[in-house]
């Protein structure tokens, strides 16, 4: 039931049914307006969101980014504190955000996946089951 057929139109060839080659001109390509130009890349971008996992890779990302620079200001705000003399709650005001930001970024990280799961799932389902094929011949 989980399975998806990647490649449909060998599967109709191998259960028999009819397969032709088609041959055409292609017309003039006429240039497009902006408005047809704006349908296009918006198509794109949803194409993009919807059979990629683009966005959660992005949140991926800035997660280890966010990791990154909360290490670094870990270090900073040590080292500030005990080598200078630090602007009261400067520290802990550094140490908060970075953290915070880090936390948001892996939950979004979450979400995200989940989301993609639930997204695999949605377009991959089948809405029937085919008990069997049968070829018809004369």
């Amino acid at each position: 039931m989980g399975v998806k057929t990647v490649y449909r139109k060998a599967v109709y060839a191998s259960c028999g049914l009819p397969v032709a080659d088609f041959e055409y001109k292609p017309l003039p390509v006429e240039k497009t307006g902006d408005s047809q130009k704006a349908v296009k890349q918006e198509l794109a971008l949803n194409s993009l969101i919807l059979f990629t996992d683009i966005g959660y890779k992005i949140s991926v990302t800035l997660s280890v980014i966010m990791a990154a620079v909360l290490l670094l200001a870990g270090v900073y705000t040590v080292a500030v504190f005990l080598s200078a003399n630090p602007v009261a709650g400067w520290t802990t005001t550094m140490r908060v955000i970075s953290l915070g930001f880090f936390g948001m970024f892996v939950l979004f990280a979450f979400v995200l996946k989940y989301l993609s799961l639930i997204l695999n799932l949605v377009f991959t389902r089948k809405q029937y089951v085919v008990e069997s094929i049968r070829k018809i011949t004369k």
